[in-house]
């Protein structure tokens, strides 16, 4: 998926704290490589993004092999934004927390087209944080019902 590319040592633009390890993967000597995950495709998480949710949140997410296959199925036009998910997270737009889903937070994010996506992050049962889900939609109400679905909301500096 292109996440999982580059050389060991190679610090990420876009966060300091993600590190390439020696087999290719972010922070893979820090954040434990777990049998449920695709490595190839940990999420480096923006420096601001990171510093403004109100959880600490480390600088590398996992996402899991079953929900990653399930987005890709059930959502095969989101393709593009799941593969390069690291990349859509630097234009954050807004996130916070899903007032249906507490501990969970939520990030929106645009594609080039302009097609709104949210992403959602939360906690296993260890605590750790990970990816949960990306879901992109394009009718008129996406964005406004996706934003009234959160609290403590929080908008990007432009």
């Amino acid at each position: 998926m292109g996440e999982g590319e580059g050389c060991p040592g190679e610090v990420s633009p876009v966060n300091s704290a993600a590190v390439r390890g020696p087999n290719g993967i972010w922070n893979e000597e820090t954040l434990p490589v777990m049998e449920w995950e695709v490595v190839e495709s940990r999420v480096v998480i923006p420096v601001d993004l990171q510093r403004s949710f109100k959880f600490e949140s480390p600088a590398v997410l996992r996402i899991s092999d079953k929900k990653l296959r399930r987005m890709n199925i059930d959502r095969p036009q989101d393709q593009h934004v799941l593969r390069e998910l690291s990349h859509y997270l630097e234009a954050w737009r807004f996130h916070g927390e899903e007032v249906h889903r507490p501990g969970n937070q939520r990030i929106l994010i645009q594609d080039e087209s302009g097609r709104w996506y949210a992403v959602s992050i939360g906690p296993d049962r260890n605590g750790s944080h990970n990816v949960i889900t990306l879901i992109g939609g394009s009718d008129r109400d996406y964005f406004q019902n996706r934003l009234n679905g959160m609290r403590d909301v929080v908008e990007r500096e432009k």
